[in-house]
Parts: structure tokens; sequence; C-alpha cells
């Protein structure tokens, strides 16, 4: 039976770094002022302490770093990065259309692989008509996204034409982008 402090993301958590308390996650909850990511869960605090700073007690937020992202003009990511504890959700464009005989076919368009981290299953799913030049892309971790930084290489190679781009993934990042642009609605 699942519990806080297993290490593992159940229910009503939304972090457990495998004690009931750790610093940014008390009771399985993530702390105000904090990111956490993975199962186990790894917290950061949002926020950092200058030297100059250091009498005062006052904190200005950590800047979040940009994903890098390396591509051929064929292929390319579009719009945000999405995860939560187990998925990974990346949307990627190609510069030209293409029609497939068989879904089959279409599902086997995009082609991965993973640097530094075990590879997840992986769904990529092309958009109907008329946005035929994006794909859907799903990676699932059944032990939980990384709680590291790690690059995951995208490609095709079909009818004569191909395509390329690595996409830097750093889970913070993504899950402070996240947490910033809801506290700004």
């Amino acid at each position: 039976m699942p519990s806080c402090g297993d290490g593992l993301i159940v229910g009503s958590e939304n972090c457990d770094t495998g004690n009931s308390a750790s610093n940014g996650c008390v009771g399985c909850r993530i702390q105000a002022g904090w990111t956490c990511s993975g199962q186990p869960s790894v917290c950061r605090s949002n926020t950092v302490t200058t030297p100059s700073q250091a009498n005062t007690q006052t904190t200005t937020p950590t800047p979040i770093p940009t994903t890098p992202i390396t591509s051929s003009p064929n292929l390319y990511q579009s719009g945000p990065i999405n995860l939560n504890s187990n998925n990974l959700f990346i949307t990627l464009k190609t510069r030209s259309t293409f029609t497939f005989a068989t879904t089959e076919e279409s599902q086997r368009f995009i082609k991965t692989s993973f640097k530094n981290v075990q590879a997840p299953t992986v769904y990529c799913s092309q958009r109907a008509n008329p946005e035929l030049d994006t794909f859907d892309c799903l990676m699932i971790y059944a032990s939980g996204v990384p709680n590291q930084l790690f690059s995951i290489d995208f490609s095709f190679n079909y009818q004569g034409q191909t395509g390329s781009t690595t996409v830097d993934i750093d889970p913070f990042a993504v899950a402070n982008s996240r947490a910033n642009s809801r506290r700004r609605q």
C-alpha cells in the first residue's frame, strides 16, 4: 500500500522524497517557494539569497534557464515542454507535410534516442489535417521522469527527406516555468 515517504507519487501526493518531511516536500506536499520533480522527488528552492542580501534576508527569484535546442531546418520543437511525475510531452513540427498509408506508418515516422537516461515508452502521433506538419510525442516513464538534465534526439528519414532535433530537458526549469506562469495568472 503506497504511503507518504515511500518515494512514489501516488494519489493526492504531489512530491515524495522518500521521507515524510524534507526541504521543500512536507507531508508529500510541495512547500511554497519550492519545486520538486521525479520519483523519488528532488526539491529545489525557487529563491536564492545573494551575499549582499544575506544581512537583510530578502530573496530574489532564481532565473529560469532556457532550454537549448539544436535542430535541422526540417524538424524542430514547437511550444512548451509539459511534464508531470511520469510523463513528458513535446510537440514537434516538420517543414513539410507528410501523408502516410497507415496509422502504424505515421507512428513509426519519428525516431527517438535518449542520452544519459533510460529510454521511456514513446508515442508520437501526427495531428489531423490541416496540421499534418505537427507531431505530438508522449514519453511515459514508469519509474518517473528523471530528475536530472538529459537530452532526447528526435529524427525522421522518409521518402528522401530527413530531419533531426535535440531537445535538452531540465525537469526543474520546466516545473519552475509552469509554476511561475500559474502565479502570473
